[in-house]
């Protein structure tokens, strides 16, 4: 977020801790909402205080491995076909390439089914990184809010409704499976790309608990 209006960036910086995490919670309610600013001065508000969580949060290698384990299983338990996971991309990223499996006979029911799975793996990344470090910028909360609007019309009041339920739902395979995240993270840090057989033995365990 580059916004940068008089005055928002000294103010959340100057914030002691209680009232800065009561700024972080409401920042982070805000984006899982896919709220969008009321007026210029809230919108100086709404980037100073993503830019402090940010920087509060970091990029370290450890988040990485484990944000792109958690897309990885969540997308295996839900019957995705996960080709890689790799922690450092040659662009700079991180990434964990997962394919769904296309629907026949589509009817709105299914349509609507099938982009709800889309969005617990798309949250399942930031939702791993809540469980290992508490904390974590929900950055694709809010690109899957902004999707479920544009595409599917969802009102305001119905998207923190279902961001909250895919969390949930990505938060309780994550537990289930939380070693084999683990194992899944361990090995991207020791070797980077991983796919194929390797892959594929780690993610089998998913589903049975670890």
């Amino acid at each position: 977020m580059g916004v940068d209006l008089p005055g928002a960036p000294a103010r959340v910086q100057a914030m002691a801790n209680e009232e800065w995490a009561a700024e972080r919670a409401w920042i982070c309610e805000l984006m899982r909402a896919g709220k969008v600013a009321r007026d210029i001065d809230e919108l100086g508000r709404v980037s100073a205080a993503t830019n402090r969580f940010v920087e509060e949060i970091g990029d370290s290698p450890e988040r990485f491995v484990i944000h792109e384990a958690g897309h990885a299983v969540v997308a295996h338990a839900l019957g995705w076909f996960a080709e890689f996971v790799e922690p450092e991309m040659p662009d700079g990223d991180a990434g964990a390439r997962t394919w769904q499996l296309p629907l026949h006979h589509p009817t709105p029911e299914r349509v609507w089914s099938h982009f709800v799975e889309q969005v617990v793996v798309g949250v399942a990344g930031t939702v791993a990184e809540e469980v290992e470090f508490g904390l974590a910028v929900p950055f694709e909360a809010m690109e899957m809010a902004d999707r479920a609007r544009e595409e599917y019309g969802v009102s305001e009041h119905q998207l923190g409704r279902l961001i909250s339920h895919c969390e949930d739902r990505a938060r309780t395979i994550l537990t289930v499976n939380w070693p084999v995240v683990r194992q899944l993270a361990d090995a991207q840090a020791a070797q980077d790309r991983i796919e194929g057989d390797e892959l594929a033995a780690i993610l089998d365990e998913v589903g049975r608990g670890g």
